[in-house]
């Protein structure tokens, strides 16, 4: 089947089928490129996102539910002028309607593809408007870095691309080792070259 536009007669499928399953999602793409009656402002580009949890809290739940957003990602041309009113908007409305959601997981600007703010002070919009509620924060994390968040903030702190080169990742944080760099021409590729150094960290057990 050819893929076709996204347009408000086909929002009812869309929304099924993203619903669906213990792992629903939410492109963040869909606030730009998705037709809901036009996407002249923020309400009208937030609301496929907020159908969709809608749908998702009635399958499962408020605390079995989740969402995760990536307000600084530009990406394939995702990123938007006005960042803080829309995903201010989103957050909000969903603080009214379910403010007993698992978590919000937010990417940082320093993530690949990402793009921060003017005002540095403005990384963590999302956190201040969903505190003191869950939030998992990913993107750019090291050890110190991400020690300095959770004892400023108290976010949960996530890493990914590091896992990839360090398997033992959580014992390696723990101890203070030196961590492997990130292979990023390996990431995407159906046979990967897995090479794993253990050896230091087992030495230091």
């Amino acid at each position: 089947m050819a893929p076709r536009p996204a347009t408000p007669s086909t929002r009812p499928d869309l929304m099924a089928l993203r619903s669906t399953g213990p792992m629903a999602t939410l492109s963040t793409s869909s606030f730009r490129t998705f037709q809901t009656s036009g996407l002249t402002n923020v309400e009208n580009r937030a609301r496929f996102a907020l159908e969709i949890v809608d749908a998702i809290v009635a399958g499962v739940g408020q605390s079995k539910a989740a969402i995760r957003l990536s307000p600084w990602n530009a990406y394939q041309d995702m990123r938007m002028d006005n960042v803080e009113a829309q995903f201010g908007y989103l957050v909000e409305q969903l603080k009214q309607k379910y403010p007993d959601l698992a978590f919000i997981h937010a990417i940082t600007p320093a993530a690949p593809f990402s793009k921060g703010p003017e005002n540095i002070e403005n990384e963590d919009f999302i956190y201040k408007l969903w505190a003191p509620r869950p939030v998992i924060t990913t993107g750019g994390y090291d050890r110190a870095s991400a020690h300095k968040v959770t004892e400023r903030t108290a976010q949960i702190v996530g890493f990914g691309r590091l896992f990839l080169a360090n398997p033992d990742l959580p014992f390696r944080l723990l101890r203070d080792i030196p961590l492997n760099e990130p292979e990023f021409a390996t990431f995407f590729r159906p046979r990967l070259r897995r090479v794993t150094r253990l050896t230091h960290s087992l030495k230091s057990f």
